[in-house]
């Protein structure tokens, strides 16, 4: 059974706001934009990253939906799997101000925030990144860790709290 909450967590992921049309994603448009994200996260994503195939697939889907805030989020990906931080956040950034709601550029720039030791930030990312998309456990991950690091023992007994009474399980490792 799928419900609205799940559409909305699904749309947050995809960078697919909720008035696509703003974006220049008709409706009758999102279900090959949805299909052109996932063929080009898969390649953006795979362990084995093949920069040049990633790159021509995301040209491509740029090319079918220029201005859609789903471009700029897995070229923000991309640029940070390519250790390109500065550039990663301006795509990221691009896509928050298409989407507020676009759940995994919160969690990027968090993680972005935490390899440079801005703590403040990277918390506030990811605890946007959960709030958007509180099924997705790399956000939860990451702001563990971030708490690990700083030894903010307090914040992650809380957090780890708040997942217990979510999901019945402790924060995922």
């Amino acid at each position: 059974l799928v419900t609205s909450t799940d559409v909305e967590a699904a749309r947050h992921r995809l960078a697919l706001p909720s008035d696509g049309a703003k974006a220049g994603l008709a409706p009758d448009r999102e279900p090959a934009y949805v299909a052109g994200f996932w063929e080009t996260d898969h390649l953006v994503s795979s362990p084995a990253l093949d920069q040049a195939a990633a790159r021509a697939r995301l040209r491509d889907f740029a090319a079918a939906f220029p201005g859609a805030p789903g471009v700029d989020l897995l070229t923000c990906d991309l640029e940070l799997r390519a250790n390109h931080a500065a550039l990663a956040a301006k795509r990221c950034e691009a896509a928050l101000s298409k989407d507020k709601e676009a759940s995994r550029a919160y969690f990027l720039l968090g993680l972005i925030a935490a390899r440079a030791h801005r703590d403040t930030v990277a918390e506030q990312r990811l605890r946007s990144a959960i709030l958007l998309d509180p099924e997705d456990p790399s956000a939860w991950r990451a702001l563990a860790q971030v708490y690990r690091a700083t030894g903010a023992k307090a914040r992650l007994g809380e957090l780890d709290d708040k997942h217990r009474v979510l999901f019945s399980a402790p924060l995922p490792d």
